[in-house]
């Protein structure tokens, strides 16, 4: 199996948990949401609301994530293949496509809470 296969499947794994959270999170927060839009939050301000929580959580996994990954790399150095441990072109292209990934699958959560009907909460 080719590695970059694997690394695709762990992208759409982590997107995939994220969008999933997040969903599940802003049903839990369905009620604040409507509350908010009825006494005049506008649903751009939601959705951006809700798109900045799920960027914020994408930024917090990459600044847990690089300096793990560079520690858990010296000792595997021997397992990896035409790339050093501390890569900085992999570092950063990893860090981008998963922040890329975070904004996907945050836009989903956030169209669905900016089209909140407020009287229905």
């Amino acid at each position: 199996m080719p590695v970059h296969f694997v690394g695709v499947i762990a992208l759409l794994l982590a997107a995939g948990g994220l969008c999933g959270t997040l969903l599940y999170v802003t049903s839990q927060r369905r009620r604040e949401l409507g509350i908010r839009m009825a006494i005049g939050a506008a649903a751009r301000r939601v959705q951006v609301d809700v798109l900045t929580w799920g960027l914020s959580l994408g930024a917090a996994g990459v600044a847990i994530g690089v300096p793990s990954a560079i520690f858990v790399g010296r000792f595997l150095r021997s397992w990896l293949w035409e790339v050093s441990p501390t890569d900085p072109t992999a570092f950063i292209g990893g860090s981008v496509v998963l922040s890329g990934a975070a904004a996907i699958a945050s836009w989903l959560p956030a169209y669905r809470a900016s089209r909140t009907d407020p009287s229905k909460c």
